[in-house]
């Protein structure tokens, strides 16, 4: 009746459109909202509340999770356990992939309707903050204001809990919520968002966080100083405007100095030199690509100096100097390896290896060795 675009405008208010059942079926089989009404009027109080309370998860939970957003009365992890494995034979939890993650979510209907119990109970609220208050914790050690150094395996595991995450911060940004948690979260969370490639939603999180700090905002220095490196750095990869990037890159290499975080220095050295480059800024660009090179060799990682090589290089073509250019490019590709824990693509985003190739590339083609330019050759 509907039709395919008639149906999706319809399913935010799913239990209105699922209401003509057959006449001649039960009652409870007439609608959508009657038939899930009559399984939760079939389950226990525990039960019920349990099942409420897992509809904060957009995504799946963990039993740990699970645990966080009931009342600190509530049974121990055990008894939660056993009141999902109940849920789950009754099928209105589910499995969330194989058995050995431990992991668990409700399909999206029948958490559609839990939520509406949750609300008619007034416990929204309370779920929801324990529910952002979880998974700030789960990247912030409780009693710190650092993130942990996460690598790409920890980067890939959180990005599980992606839908969570932005359920956590559409909360804590609302007129109910605790901007706070949602500044904390947004810092930590960073790196999983450029992890995803979704550079755009950083940029949107990162910068509605920058607004809420001031003077008085205990966000901590290791926090802050994340929070404008990864707005920074979203600012770069979405083409932001040139005046707000570089004041952003700044203030973000101002706060890694005052600490001699060196990797953050030389991460917004990257970036300060790519918005100069970008812009046609040559001399500021060479300036910024010397003190990269400097920060690089004083840690004694040969992987950061060729990084810093291959800036030069790049430089040194743009100058119409590509004999240099050449000989050092060809040096980091026979020399660079990549961090075994992808540091490297964590801190400047792109494969060093295949920039460098790309720029051999067209500077042996300016030389007449357009044969040897090729993806086979090198």
């Amino acid at each position: 009746m509907f039709g395919i675009r008639g149906l999706a405008a319809r399913l935010d208010d799913r239990f209105a459109v699922l209401t003509r059942g057959r006449r001649t079926a039960l009652p409870r089989q007439q609608t959508l909202r009657a038939t899930i009404d009559w399984s939760y009027e079939l389950l226990n109080e525990s039960e019920r509340h349990l099942l409420c309370r897992l509809a904060v998860f957009p995504a799946g939970f963990t039993l740990d999770a699970a645990a966080t957003v009931l009342d600190d009365s509530d049974d121990a992890l055990a008894s939660i356990a056993e009141g999902v494995a109940g849920l789950v034979t009754k099928s209105l939890v589910s499995r969330d992939g194989p058995a050995q993650a431990g992991r668990w979510r409700l399909l999206e209907t029948i958490r559609a309707h839990a939520l509406e119990k949750l609300v008619e109970s007034g416990e929204l609220s309370a779920a929801s903050r324990k529910h952002a208050e979880f998974f700030r914790d789960l990247i912030v050690p409780a009693g710190t204001n650092e993130v942990l150094r996460l690598s790409i395996e920890d980067v890939a595991r959180f990005g599980r809990e992606i839908d969570n995450v932005r359920a956590a911060l559409d909360w804590s940004f609302s007129s109910g919520g605790d901007a706070g948690i949602g500044v904390f979260l947004t810092a930590a969370f960073a790196p999983v968002w450029f992890h995803l490639s979704l550079v755009v939603e950083c940029r949107e999180r990162a910068e509605r966080a920058v607004e809420i700090l001031a003077p008085g905002f205990n966000l901590g220095a290791p926090l802050e100083r994340r929070l404008h490196i990864a707005l920074a750095a979203a600012l770069i990869l979405t083409m932001g405007p040139v005046d707000r990037t570089k004041a952003v890159v700044a203030k973000a290499r101002e706060l890694a100095e005052s600490v001699d975080d060196i990797e953050a220095q030389l991460r917004m050295l990257w970036a300060q030199w790519s918005v100069e480059f970008t812009a046609g800024e040559r001399r500021a660009a060479q300036a910024t690509v010397q003190r990269f090179s400097e920060v690089a060799r004083r840690t004694g990682d040969e992987g950061l100096a060729l990084v810093a090589d291959r800036l030069i290089g790049n430089m040194l073509h743009i100058a119409g100097r590509p004999c240099e250019a050449r000989k050092l490019l060809e040096r980091v590709l026979e020399r660079y390896a990549a961090p075994k824990n992808q540091r490297h693509r964590i801190l400047f985003y792109f494969d060093q290896h295949a920039l460098a190739r790309a720029v051999l590339a067209r500077v042996l083609c300016l030389q007449g060795s357009g044969q040897r330019a090729g993806p086979d050759k090198f």
